[in-house]
């Protein structure tokens, strides 16, 4: 076998290629040069929309700490314990 040549590479089109069609982009690049101000770069500023503020959450607890709350007013009555049931379903005293 013989060994490989390398063949030299043409230095005829050694140029970068253009990013998209060539005319497009001139004339599109021309008209950015000449009007700057049709297309700001790279974008105008973001302005934050502005929003109402939210409404303070009610909290039942918004009294100041240690601070005597008085008796209760409809305090709990005695625990009463279930009535048991028969295997008829009669309650059994």
């Amino acid at each position: 076998m013989s060994p490989r040549k390398s063949l030299p590479k043409s230095t005829v089109n050694n140029a970068a290629p253009a990013k998209g069609s060539g005319m497009d982009r001139d004339r599109h690049l021309e008209d950015a040069r000449h009007h700057p101000l049709d297309h700001p770069l790279p974008h105008p500023p973001h302005k934050p929309i502005k929003k109402p503020p939210l409404p303070k959450k009610h909290t039942p607890h918004s009294r100041p700490h240690e601070e005597e709350l008085g008796p209760h007013t409809n305090k709990p009555g005695p625990i009463k314990p279930a009535p048991k049931l028969t295997r008829t379903g009669k309650n059994q005293p």
